[in-house]
């Protein structure tokens, strides 16, 4: 339906969706292996757990097993931020006035691991689960969990030389906040920590006055090393700990890159995988470096005119077959499998549509399943299935929408939760040949219908080809014959997109109940036009 597009100043908004769908009598849990689900049935207060085969439908009442939580000593809370688990989650490290205590489960009581008035941050299990690191002023150790002997791994650490802790420009903008400035890495095999050491001396301070803080009257005055456009970065380096031995061995970088970062070790351990970028961040590198002697060579190389970003998952295959990595090189997101030499195997897709992420190499079945925005329209969200030799592609997400799935733990079966713009939500149950096997929830009330709302999409067409994708929410009542205010909602940032086909609860908003009219729009850089935008 055509519309007309009213040109104004525009502002900014920050909106949440809020879902109060009536509650349906079953919760669907996740899967409890490859062939069977959880589901929670409710009736009043009471909820009550069963185990249901996937195949055949059948349920049988299931207790499970008591988690850490269950567990815990009285009096002990766990919270978001100070709460550390292991692989597991048969044990927790938590982090409480400036000291880790540890709880493994069996056991009755909180054990203190350290006490020091210097905190400890970042607590890391080891892979085994019989070791933790974290950073204490800027310097790396480990703690062995039987015995509680604590190992200093860096000494080196001031208030400018950081061993294991992001320098603040690399928390905020390369590892990002999710990093809580964590920078070391254990080993598969438990037995070496690869760490970034950066030197933050020459990256000019940046005055922040905090108006709180300090006494609480007269504000707090911080000063944080922050290099705006043109200054100097923090020198970094990348080292390799052996545990044993407490021995550092520093890996060969080119200084030729500006920025090291996004480690990650090959499944054997005997290389550590690294990736720098120049400054302009059109070029980048992806190294593997010998875990014993630090000598790296160049795995793969990619340059585009303009912007490379730095790999956040790289799935290496077992018995060194290679790597698989998801690469906008050509202009879109697709799939590319290289041998461990750096030599492209193949190019596994060629799509002209985004592939969002890659939910599992499964290879003993030699496939990959993975997420994009597919062929029709991209601002849905679909489910996907592939060889890794590149051969028999399928979608297995059918509907007009946004689907979010939760795969079984072999990818026999996944569970699909489905909404669009009118789709208030439904929960269903597929193989992953593409069959549905069974409707598990269906939420019938539509709030905005309720209130009188019309969410509808359309698309902008601009003057060099593009047509944005854009959904507005109407008003009760909307008379096209009246003139009405408008928000007008765009988030610039690029290749963070906000407009999708799923269903977002706005009745809660009383703008809309006295006659506001909100659009929402994507722009050309927003992620859904590839490079060529």
């Amino acid at each position: 339906m055509k519309k007309t597009i009213f040109y104004i100043f525009s502002i900014f908004l920050c909106s949440y969706s809020i879902n109060l769908v009536a509650q349906d009598p079953i919760e669907v849990l996740g899967w409890l292996d490859d062939e069977h689900y959880l589901i929670e049935k409710i009736n009043g207060e009471e909820k009550t757990t069963f185990k249901v085969n996937a195949k055949s439908g059948k349920e049988s009442a299931h207790t499970p097993e008591r988690g850490i939580l269950e567990t815990l000593p009285e009096g002990v809370r766990l919270r978001r931020g100070n709460t550390f688990y292991s692989s597991d989650r048969k044990a927790v490290v938590i982090s409480k006035d400036n000291d880790l205590f540890y709880f493994k489960k069996g056991e009755s009581t909180l054990r203190q691991l350290t006490a020091n008035p210097q905190k400890e941050n970042n607590p890391t299990f080891s892979p085994d689960g019989e070791k933790i690191a974290f950073t204490r002023e800027h310097d790396l150790y480990i703690l062995y969990l039987e015995t509680g002997l604590e190992k200093r791994l860096t000494n080196d650490g001031t208030d400018l030389i950081y061993n294991g802790w992001a320098s603040w420009v690399y928390y905020e903008e390369i590892l990002g906040r999710g990093s809580r400035y964590r920078a070391f890495y254990w080993s598969p095999d438990s037995e070496r920590i690869a760490f970034l050491n950066f030197d933050d001396s020459q990256v000019p301070e940046f005055p922040i006055y905090h108006h709180i803080g300090g006494d609480g009257v007269h504000g707090m005055l911080e000063a944080t090393r922050y290099p705006k456009s043109g200054d100097p970065n923090p020198a970094v380096k990348l080292g390799i700990v052996e545990i044993e031995k407490g021995i550092t061995t520093w890996v060969a970088t080119d200084t030729d890159f500006e920025y090291t970062a996004w480690i990650f070790w090959t499944p054997d351990a005997s290389e550590l995988i690294f990736q720098q970028l120049n400054r302009d961040q059109n070029h980048l590198v992806i190294n593997a470096a010998n875990s014993e002697t630090g000598i790296s060579r160049k795995l793969y190389t990619e340059k585009q005119t303009t912007w490379v970003e730095f790999f956040e998952e790289i799935h290496f295959l077992d018995n060194n077959k290679g790597f698989i990595i998801r690469s906008n090189s050509d202009g879109w997101y697709n799939l590319y499998h290289y041998d461990m030499s750096g030599n492209l195997v193949r190019k596994i897709t060629d799509f002209d549509w985004r592939i969002t992420d890659i939910v599992m190499v499964d290879e003993e079945n030699e496939r990959i399943f993975f997420k994009g925005m597919g062929s029709e329209n991209p601002t849905e969200s679909h489910f996907f299935v592939i060889n890794i030799n590149g051969k028999k592609f399928k979608q297995l997400t059918k509907g007009a929408g946004s689907h979010d799935i939760r795969l079984s733990n072999k990818g026999s079966y996944f569970i699909d939760n489905f909404s669009s713009y009118s789709n208030p939500g439904e929960t269903d149950l597929m193989d992953t040949k593409g069959a549905k096997l069974n409707s598990l929830k269906i939420n019938k009330t539509n709030p905005n219908d309720d209130a009188g709302l019309v969410v509808e999409s359309f698309t902008i067409p601009t003057s060099d080809g593009f047509d944005l994708p854009a959904y507005w929410v109407l008003p009760p009542n909307f008379d096209k014959t009246k003139k009405y205010p408008i928000i007008f909602n765009i988030y610039g940032g690029p290749d963070a997109g906000t407009v999708s086909n799923r269903f977002r609860n706005f009745s809660w908003n009383q703008l809309y109940q006295k006659g506001v009219i909100r659009i929402t729009v994507d722009h050309r850089a927003s992620g859904k036009f590839g490079k060529k935008a």
